[in-house]
């Protein structure tokens, strides 16, 4: 049963999310081989912008 659904999910693409994986856990499966692969989708950490209120402690009324 398991790889039927992973043929299936493989084959088309499915998005799939897994949260016992690893962040971010959102992937889809791969053919490789007579077997299955995890690609979990890309993720880049985006830090905050230096100007957001929130980047500064004076500026969202918080004390330093």
């Amino acid at each position: 049963m398991r790889r039927e659904a992973f043929a299936r999910f493989a084959g088309e693409r499915t998005l799939i999310a897994i949260p016992h994986l690893s962040f971010p856990g959102i992937g889809h499966m791969q053919h490789v081989g007579a077997g299955f692969a995890w690609v979990p989708i890309p993720y880049t950490n985006r830090a905050p912008a230096s100007d957001a209120p929130f980047a500064d402690p004076r500026k969202n009324g918080d004390k330093p």
